[in-house]
């Protein structure tokens, strides 16, 4: 009988200490992996899907490295955030509505940060929205950043200072910038390189329209812009520009249209290269522009007419 007794005990024991470690666990990782947040949660929740978070930067103080961030309905989710992290913010149906200037990213290598349904509208107050320094990868999928008008106001500033990867598709960026800004800036600064997508992204009425600069940095910046809209943008559509000791440049413009900006799109510099496939350069102030030895090359399937003065490929490519 004592025997039994002694085990039965054991049992007892055993299972109140696993019960333990299961809530420290599940309190940790807010079920699992997944961190909840609502315009009506509290930051002294704990972050599950029945207490939700309801600020941002404490879902991201709660999220372990990798877990997801889901929003549940509309809100700001406070101000300034910083994110240091691998988390993955899902927010679809542009749930995360961030006041302006209040996204700051700083990434270890190997990180990855993913956000979907952001929206940013600066309502007129300068600032750069998205900022992106250190290493890792960024994905933005179906955000909405605009109206961000200082002079060097970006919607998103990409500035790695190492091996970086960007991709953004399905995405609007808009009014941003009146000076050197734009509506995409990727400016690699000392050690950082650049590997970028765009796809199906609209950029409209920004001082730049995408910018690429490597002017800052040794290493190399590729990038591709696919089945997208340049569109209005006060300065340059697209420009690529690096001086001779800097970043070589390598762009694709496949099946974009870079219309009614003050240029369509210019190469500028040593060791920058633009190649255009099936794309439309139409409206604009001067259409193709390349200098200090860009290239600007063309498969010999696009478009370019209606422009204030048309300008020229450098060259071209034989579609293969």
């Amino acid at each position: 009988m004592l025997f039994v007794e002694r085990h039965f005990m054991k049992k007892i024991t055993l299972f109140a200490g696993l019960t333990l470690a299961l809530a420290a666990l599940t309190t940790t990782s807010a079920s699992g992996g997944s961190i909840y947040i609502s315009r009506t949660g509290s930051d002294s929740a704990s972050c599950g899907p029945t207490q939700p978070c309801a600020s941002m930067a404490k879902a991201l103080s709660v999220a372990g490295d990798r877990d997801e961030i889901i929003c549940m309905d509309k809100s700001a989710y406070g101000a300034l955030v910083t994110i240091q992290q691998s988390v993955t913010i899902s927010c679809a149906g542009d749930l995360w509505e961030a006041p302006a200037g209040s996204i700051r990213i700083n990434l270890p290598a190997g990180a990855i940060v993913s956000i979907e349904g952001l929206v940013i509208d600066g309502t007129g107050a300068p600032g750069t929205a998205v900022s992106f320094t250190g290493q890792g990868s960024l994905q933005l999928h179906r955000v909405r950043i605009g109206n961000n008008p200082g002079s060097s106001s970006s919607g998103l500033f990409f500035a790695p200072n190492g091996p970086a990867k960007l991709q953004v598709s399905d995405s609007v960026f808009y009014a941003n910038g009146t000076g050197t800004g734009g509506g995409l800036v990727i400016n690699p600064q000392s050690g950082g390189t650049a590997q970028v997508a765009l796809e199906r992204v609209t950029v409209v009425d920004n001082a730049f329209g995408v910018a690429v600069d490597g002017s800052r940095s040794t290493g190399g910046i590729n990038m591709t812009i696919a089945d997208s809209m340049v569109a209005g943008n006060f300065q340059d559509g697209i420009v690529a520009t690096t001086s001779g000791s800097g970043a070589p440049i390598g762009i694709y413009v496949k099946n974009t249209r870079s219309v009614t900006n003050a240029i369509g799109i210019r190469s500028i510099g040593p060791n920058v290269t633009v190649r255009v496939d099936g794309s439309s350069v139409i409206g604009n102030g001067t259409g193709l522009s390349f200098s200090g030895g860009g290239i600007l090359a063309t498969y010999g399937n696009n478009a370019v007419s209606a422009n204030g003065s048309n300008g020229a490929f450098s060259g071209s490519i034989p579609l293969q």
